[in-house]
């Protein structure tokens, strides 16, 4: 059998070895600029591994990443993500990626995300990975959307009183000038962020970035973003939803949609995402993608009503870690 040893990625090589992510696992791109970002905007606490995976012939046949997760950021939880061409060879990878994860200090879960239709799902149930949940994934072609059709529910939410604005004119209306300079500003839109992330159903909650790590990660993002706040009467800001760029050019993939509870029920998130998906097409977007819990009902019929189209779900997979040969099942 042929030996498979790590080379840790150097950065010259990052570039190369996001191609080769992207080309082996097609359900999980990722672009060079993109991994760079993350590590740009990385805590001093948090885990990124990332490896070439090569034979005896010193050949590249493999990637291998271990990180802290974003969404599910839960103490001692790491992601593993492998690729090669080569699916034999998956076993092994996965192996060495549960290796690597055990000797790092205070890891105790291992997780990873696979598309239901990727011969990767297989080998991570067989390497001993559970299903714990399901993320539906759905398509919006923006050049069908009929935006005319969906006036009527927008025009109701109007009635009832509420003013869909883009973020930034929102931050004006209110009096605190532009959202990349207002610290009061983006503290008002991360208390809601995190008042609407804490109510998303899932199987794990997500703990809530400090709002100085939030403004690095986040708040800058926005400024190119298409994000849209539901402002109720009164000025109290009860909702938002956000679309950011896409892996392709031309492409959207949405963030968080929430309505705080005493204003849902009335069409609100339906409203907000029509608004924004309304200006991405106008700005020559081609198309937009979303990812919800399978416990998300309400966002799964909204997303239905606008026209996305679902595609293969993403099954969400865990390990617990242990030591060698002595790792309980979850």
């Amino acid at each position: 059998m042929e030996a498979l040893t790590l080379h840790p990625l150097a950065t010259p090589d990052l570039s190369a070895w996001a191609e080769a992510l992207t080309l082996w696992r097609p359900d999980s791109p990722r672009s060079a600029a993109e991994l760079a970002e993350r590590d740009r905007l990385r805590t001093s606490e948090e885990v990124s591994r990332r490896f070439w995976v090569c034979g005896s012939g010193g050949q590249r046949i493999g990637v291998l990443e271990l990180e802290t997760p974003r969404a599910e950021n839960q103490p001692g939880w790491l992601q593993l993500r492998v690729g090669t061409p080569h699916p034999e060879l998956l076993p092994r990878l996965l192996d060495l990626g549960v290796r690597q994860a055990r000797d790092l200090q205070e890891a105790a879960m291992l997780i990873a995300r696979v598309r239901e239709d990727r011969p990767e799902l297989a080998s991570h149930l067989d390497c001993g990975f559970t299903e714990y949940g399901r993320m539906f994934s759905s398509h919006l072609d923006l050049t069908r959307l009929d935006v005319a059709e969906a006036a009527d529910k927008a025009a109701a939410v109007r009635a009832a009183g509420i003013c869909i604005l883009p973020l930034e004119q929102a931050t004006r209306a209110a009096g605190l000038g532009e959202f990349s300079t207002s610290r009061a500003a983006q503290r008002r839109l991360y208390d809601l962020v995190v008042s609407r992330l804490a109510a998303v159903p899932g199987a794990v909650a997500s703990r809530p970035w400090p709002f100085e790590v939030w403004q690095a990660r986040a708040a800058e993002r926005y400024g190119s973003a298409l994000v849209f706040v539901a402002v109720a009467p009164g000025g109290k800001w009860v909702g938002l939803t956000e679309l950011f760029e896409g892996s392709l050019p031309g492409t959207l993939r949405t963030g968080l949609t929430g309505v705080e509870p005493q204003w849902q029920g009335r069409g609100v998130a339906y409203a907000l995402k029509l608004a924004a998906l309304e200006a991405a097409q106008e700005r020559g977007y081609r198309s937009a993608d979303t990812m919800n819990h399978q416990a998300n009902a309400p966002m799964l019929a909204v997303n239905r009503a606008l026209g996305f189209v679902p595609e293969p779900a993403t099954v969400l997979l865990r390990r617990r870690l242990g030591p060698a040969g002595q790792e309980p099942e979850i």
